[in-house]
């Protein structure tokens, strides 16, 4: 088996690239579009707000409820396959899958997650002209790094090869 682990260093620089490449690229469109008063309100609402705290405690939890419907729903996997917890070391939440499944599920699994919590609000901030959603699209976007990281060292692999899931690490095993 061969196995693939998001490696902590590459995980860190990656998530600091893609925080300032996508500051730099969704903040400035957004503030020419629509205007400087309407980013800096937005932005203040944002990070002086209880609801965003919630929000984005709520969202965390909820990209694991996604990556679980996704396994769920895939047919490959039945509840009693799945091990939901929250990693002590992290304090984060996990879903691991007990048994392989096809790349294909998997791939969604990652990828799922950074596409609902990320880029639906951050294109959502642009249409309704609200940067709440932008910076909290970017939040989820780069929380789903380690997802990316992931989905990216699968994609020379059949759609039908078989992944275990790895059950401390983020990461999985080819079998």
């Amino acid at each position: 088996m061969k196995e693939i682990v998001v490696p902590t260093n590459k995980l860190t620089s990656f998530s600091i690239y893609t925080t300032l490449v996508l500051v730099l690229c969704l903040i400035s469109p957004f503030y020419f579009i629509h205007g400087g008063e309407l980013l800096k309100s937005n932005l203040y609402n944002f990070f002086l707000s209880w609801f965003t705290v919630l929000a984005v405690f709520i969202g965390i939890v909820f990209h694991e409820i996604i990556h679980l419907l996704v396994f769920i729903f895939s047919t490959q996997v039945k509840l009693k396959n799945l091990k939901v917890g929250i990693n002590k070391e992290m304090m984060s939440p996990y879903v691991h899958v007990k048994i392989p499944i096809t790349t294909n599920v998997y791939r969604f699994s990652a990828l799922a997650p950074t596409i609902l919590l990320g880029v639906f609000p951050i294109i959502w901030s642009f249409y309704a002209a609200n940067a709440w959603f932008l910076v909290f699209g970017i939040i989820f976007f780069v929380g789903g790094s380690a997802d990316l990281y992931i989905f990216w060292k699968l994609k020379n692999y059949d759609s039908s090869t078989k992944i275990l899931d790895h059950e401390e690490k983020p990461g999985c095993f080819i079998v």
